[in-house]
């Protein structure tokens, strides 16, 4: 299991049994949960109802607490597939954007969908992706993972039926209007420190969006873009010879010259003093 910053969770699975397993699941935690079986099958039986057979390709949808349901799992047979958990918070946002969750069902219920095969062997691709990216302490591999998570999740949605790719569009142009606030402000008090939940929240937009928006926008992070915008103007504000360097590094938010004057190097390619 996964968690990122912007609360959504990835579930990763790779295993061959050596004797079948069943498992009872009765506490979920308030989310909406999609699951893709890449490879085998899984049996659910949810109390009071027939077995459901997931074959590969299927997806398993949780969308709150549907009651006690058991699981079975062949032994002998490789089972592989990846899930992602979405915040009750996030889901409740996309929906008050316009998006068409209807086809989610009601709240606490569950469901399988079974997409049209060309769309369930790329979403099998996508989840073998996801495997394969090997975390470890890895900053960059949890990157990777967070940016596949995100894609899945995309197409997970835009695979269920009802689901809406227009609507994503629509949504996607208000939280364009929600990155051009989030770059006024940071245009406006780039002096100030900024955090990405702090910023978001300003400029009315989920965390996770602001991310993938902004590096697809600017092609930095937040902090890379704000460091980068704060070494402009320390580079004007020593071109003008009104301040020392100990003076701009306050000014830009560093309390020692040392740091500042690193930042200031990576991004000009000179140290501050040869500003003056």
């Amino acid at each position: 299991m996964h968690e990122f910053g912007s609360g959504i969770m990835t579930g990763r699975m790779h295993w061959q049994l050596d004797a079948p397993l069943e498992s009872v699941y009765a506490e979920y935690p308030d989310t909406l949960n999609l699951g893709l079986i890449a490879d085998g099958r899984s049996i659910f039986r949810l109390a009071g109802r027939e077995d459901t057979v997931c074959e590969p390709g299927s997806i398993f949808l949780r969308n709150g607490n549907p009651g006690v349901f058991r699981n079975r799992a062949p032994c002998g047979v490789l089972m592989t597939g990846v899930s992602v958990d979405v915040p009750r918070e996030l889901a409740r946002a996309l929906h008050e954007d316009g998006v068409d969750l209807a086809w989610l069902g009601r709240r606490d219920s569950h469901a399988i969908l079974r997409p049209s095969q060309a769309t369930g062997t790329m979403l099998r691709t996508l989840a073998r992706r996801m495997l394969a990216v090997r975390t470890g302490g890895s900053t960059l591999a949890r990157l990777e993972l967070e940016s596949l998570s995100l894609e899945l999740l995309l197409k997970l949605m835009a695979a269920g039926p009802g689901a809406r790719l227009p609507a994503l569009r629509q949504v996607s142009r208000r939280w364009q209007a929600a990155l051009d606030e989030a770059l006024d402000i940071l245009h406006t008090e780039w002096q100030q420190p900024h955090t990405i939940a702090q910023l978001a929240r300003r400029a009315g937009i989920n965390e996770c969006y602001l991310k993938s928006l902004f590096r697809e926008r600017t092609g930095l992070g937040v902090a890379a873009y704000l460091r980068q915008l704060r070494m402009e103007h320390a580079r004007k504000l020593l071109a003008g010879q009104r301040h020392s360097i100990q003076q701009v590094a306050a000014l830009c938010g560093y309390a020692h010259a040392g740091k500042f004057a690193q930042a200031f190097r990576e991004v000009h390619g000179a140290p501050p003093s040869a500003m003056l």
